[in-house]
């Protein structure tokens, strides 16, 4: 009995410091060759070099996949902001309609609300008037709004310089406010006659037209000095240099050619009627003068008959928007 045991336990010491066989090892994976032995980890390491590989040529696909819907994106970005561009060109008004729009504007306030200074000075009028003459070119004149002959008669007009002969449309003869009449006044007023029949006659005398200048400069300085005495007060005092500044610059236009035909009526305004004005006026380079001191009813006048011509030659097929009816000018 006691013999078995220790048979057992020789076996067991053999096995333990002899190992186990080559068969068995391998079997179980212990060996040189590793885990695998050494034919399967070789086969391994060659599975594992042919993976990698191909995950290479994987991700390079994905990568070339991805990198031709980027650049399809940016096709389909150009092509939007092509399209975008594009509406916009077609849907953003060009300066030329820009600029009508705005005229279209200017005249419609014009119509209705302009101010004292732009009916008195004639920029009323001269907004009016090439688009008066637009109507009538295309054939949309309106109705022959009459105009008053002495009406006309009171209405300066240049050739495009500043200023009109206005306070000297009576061969010289000025109606002088009352307050600036003054010994100086009545040596002006002596000259004026003689400076204008001259200027009409195209010999102006440089020293005579020289001595008038300076006299009415003279005149204006007396005028700036009373206001300062207080012996007028600041309303008689604007009053008083708005003539004279007329005067001066009346004085200015008998220098410029076309003088001559300005004083004997061969540039005037001068029409029976708002289109025949129109048209004289344009047809010869006219323009509207400021009014002459105490004039200035004759303008608001014209004023209105411009207005209800314009307004009378309104349709549908000449105007984009129809604009609004007039408001009467008064004084």
């Amino acid at each position: 009995m006691l013999a078995q045991p220790r048979v057992l336990l020789l076996v067991l010491l053999a096995v333990a410091v002899l190992g186990p066989g080559p068969a068995r090892a391998q079997y179980y994976g212990y060996g040189p060759g590793g885990i695998y032995g050494r034919q399967g980890g070789a086969l391994y390491g060659s599975a594992q070099v042919m993976n990698a590989y191909g995950n290479v040529v994987v991700q390079q696909e994905q990568a070339r996949v991805q990198r031709e819907v980027a650049n399809q994106a940016k096709i389909d970005t150009k092509r939007k902001a092509f399209d975008e561009a594009m509406y916009e060109k077609a849907n953003t008004p060009a300066w030329v309609e820009e600029q009508e729009k705005v005229q279209a504007n200017v005249i419609r306030r014009i119509m209705n609300q302009p101010t004292s200074t732009e009916v008195t000075t004639g920029k009323a009028q001269n907004t009016l008037l090439p688009y008066l003459r637009k109507l009538g070119d295309t054939g949309s004149a309106g109705p022959p709004v009459p105009l008053d002959p002495e009406l006309l008669a009171k209405i300066n007009v240049n050739t495009g310089g500043k200023g009109s002969i206005g306070p000297l449309r009576q061969g010289g003869r000025v109606d002088w406010p009352l307050l600036v009449r003054s010994p100086l006044q009545e040596k002006i007023d002596k000259l004026l006659p003689v400076v204008v029949q001259q200027a009409g006659a195209g010999k102006l005398d440089p020293k005579t037209y020289t001595q008038l200048t300076t006299s009415v400069a003279a005149l204006q300085e007396e005028w700036r000095k009373k206001l300062h005495k207080e012996e007028i007060d600041g309303a008689t005092y604007i009053e008083g240099k708005h003539f004279l500044d007329s005067l001066q610059e009346s004085l200015t236009v008998l220098r410029q050619p076309g003088a001559a035909r300005l004083l004997d009526g061969s540039l005037a305004a001068r029409g029976r009627n708002v289109p025949e004005l129109v048209y004289n006026m344009t047809a010869n380079g006219l323009t509207f003068a400021p009014a002459t001191p105490g004039d200035e009813a004759a303008y608001y006048a014209l004023q209105n008959a411009m207005v209800a011509c314009v307004q009378a030659s309104q349709t549908e097929s000449s105007f984009q928007t129809r604009l609004p009816p007039p408001v009467p000018q008064n004084r």
